[in-house]
Formats: C-alpha cells, structure tokens, sequence
C-alpha cells in the first residue's frame, strides 16, 4: 500500500487550514469588542466548583481516552512483544 501524500492531498489540507483560519481572522474582525467573552467563561458566575471540576474532569478523560486508543492500535496483543 502505497501512502504517500499527493499533490490533491497538500491541496486539501491547505485549503481547510487557511478556510479555518480565515474564518477565525473574520469572525475576530466582525465581533464587537465587549464583555461576551466574559459572560461565556465565567458563566456569569453561576456555576460552583462541583460543576467546573467535573467538566475539566471529562475533558482530560477524552483526551486520555482518544491518546491511548491510537497507541493500543500500534501495541501488540502479545504481551510478550511490549517494550517499556
């Protein structure tokens, strides 16, 4: 199998790299400069330490989870064939 990246490929990424940040630079451009960002955050302070806590807590936990699902993919079964 032959998994070289071709010229269609770096077109494609390219193309979706500078439409993300196109529409970033855009949107930061159009936004009024207020206090949304501050409502969006903080919550108006609103939520108590449990709530936040346990939203941090999940986001860690995906981001352990989607790591080692792509690294079990590379480990052998064999436990035998595992290296430290």
């Amino acid at each position: 199998m032959n998994a070289a990246m071709t010229r269609l490929d770096w077109i494609i990424i390219a193309a979706y790299l500078l439409g993300v940040v196109g529409i970033g630079v855009l949107a930061g451009f159009v936004r009024k400069k207020s206090s949304e960002g501050a409502h969006y955050f903080l919550t108006d302070n609103s939520l108590k330490w449990p709530i936040i806590g346990l939203a941090m807590f999940a986001a860690n936990i995906s981001t352990v989870h989607l790591v080692s699902l792509a690294q079990s993919a590379v480990i052998p079964r064999n436990p035998g064939h595992l290296r430290c």
